[in-house]
Formats: structure tokens, C-alpha cells, sequence
């Protein structure tokens, strides 16, 4: 795997509204055609990013703690051990609305807190809907009655292209099933460009280090946040 000397967060903080826009497409049309390639294949030759913690899809042996936890689909975080590629799509949703409004749509400092925060903008699901629901291991262990619906996903997208909308609207649904595929993806408006004009960022390496040293100390303040359950 070739070494890479920033991250996303990196280029997303060094952008400017228009240069996000037009990078951030080519970024996620080739992350969707990956992705595709991946899914639909049995010949695994692609290279995508950090695939420590993947999984081969139908092994009854999967455990649901894998991935991070902002961006972990909510079947994962209720203990779901019969998880489907869907939980990538989940993920992508998370990361695409991320890029263009900088900051995570869920960002709890538990996993539990991360349920809460999902199911306060999405609600809880019909059954009707998402009969599967009720099976999860970890739904009955928690008291969904007391969490209200108080946001709208709608009224998180404020200065948002409405093609970006649509595809984060069509990846973040509690029922797996309802996630848009990678192939049906790929014939949605904000894919079907072709033609990206050519983007440039300046990344230096002292805006590097200087960034990274912050994220060590907001580390050090959740973990501190944690232990001592600091009401913030």
C-alpha cells in the first residue's frame, strides 16, 4: 500500500467551498467504483484504504466491533454479527456529508451515545419496515421509548448541493436493505459526471504537523472526558 501523507480531514480543512465540491466528486465517484468493484467481484484485487479491520462477508465467525465508531452502521453498534456490505454504504454516507459540511453527522464519545445520536435524526424503525429490527442482539437491552425523534435529516443539510442530498438521504436508512447498492449509486446525477477539472491543494508539512499535534490533545481531552465523566 502506497504511503500517503495526509488524510481526508487534512484535505477537507485546506479547501475552499468550490474546490471541496469539485474534488470531493471525483474523490467519492472513484470511492464508489472501488467500493462496486468489491462488492460485486469474487476477484478482491482493489486498493482502497485501511483494510484492517474488514470482513469476508457471510462468515458466521464476524464480530461487530470493527470499524469507527462515527461512522459504523447502526446494526454494528446493536451487535449485529450478520452483517452485510450494506454496513459500507452506511459508512459512506457518514463520510460524504462529513466532506461537505465538516464535521461527522454522528459523533458520540460511546457507542451507545452514537445509538442515541442516530436515532434522535432517523427514529426508531416500523417494524413493518424493518422487521429484522427487533432481532438484533443489543436492541432489547436498551430503552428506545425514552429517545425522542428531535432532528430531521433534511435540516442537516444546510448549503448542500441538493445531488449531495440525495445520496446522503439514500445511504443513511436503519434498514440495510433500503441503502441504495454501489451499482444503483453510480446512475445517481451527483455520479454521473466524467469530466473533473484539475484540483489543487498546498499541504505543508509544518500544516501538518501543526494540525496533528491539536488532534493529540483532543484525544488526551476525550479520553479525560471519559474516565472522569466530565458533564460537557
Amino acid at each position: 500500500m502506497e504511503y500517503t501523507p495526509w488524510d481526508l480531514r487534512d484535505i477537507m480543512e485546506d479547501y475552499d467551498n468550490l474546490n471541496q465540491i469539485l474534488f470531493g466528486q471525483k474523490l467519492f465517484k472513484e470511492l464508489v467504483n472501488g467500493l462496486n468493484f468489491i462488492h460485486i467481484s469474487d476477484k478482491l484485487v482493489a486498493k482502497i484504504g485501511d483494510f484492517g479491520q474488514t470482513v469476508i462477508e457471510g462468515n458466521t465467525n464476524n464480530l461487530p466491533n470493527i470499524g469507527t465508531r462515527w461512522y459504523k452502521a447502526i446494526e454494528l453498534l446493536l451487535g449485529s454479527t450478520n452483517f452485510t456490505k450494506h454496513v459500507d454504504l452506511w459508512s459512506l454516507g457518514c463520510i460524504i456529508f462529513e466532506w461537505y459540511r465538516r464535521y461527522p453527522i454522528f459523533n458520540g464519545l460511546t457507542d451507545l451515545e452514537q445509538i442515541y445520536q442516530i436515532i434522535k435524526v432517523l427514529g426508531i424503525p416500523d417494524l413493518n419496515d424493518y422487521a429484522d429490527w427487533a432481532k438484533l442482539p443489543d436492541v432489547k437491552k436498551i430503552s428506545f421509548s425514552n429517545i425522542k425523534k428531535i432532528y430531521n435529516l433534511d435540516s442537516e443539510f444546510i448549503n448542500i448541493p441538493l445531488n449531495v442530498t440525495k445520496v446522503v438521504q439514500v445511504l443513511l436508512k436503519i434498514n440495510p436493505l433500503k441503502r441504495l447498492s454501489t451499482t444503483e449509486l453510480l446512475s445517481m446525477d451527483y455520479f454521473s459526471s466524467n469530466n473533473f477539472p484539475e484540483v489543487k491543494f498546498n499541504i505543508t508539512k509544518q500544516y501538518l504537523q501543526k494540525r496533528r499535534s491539536k488532534k493529540k490533545k483532543k484525544e488526551r481531552w476525550k479520553k479525560i472526558i471519559l474516565e472522569y465523566k466530565i458533564d460537557i
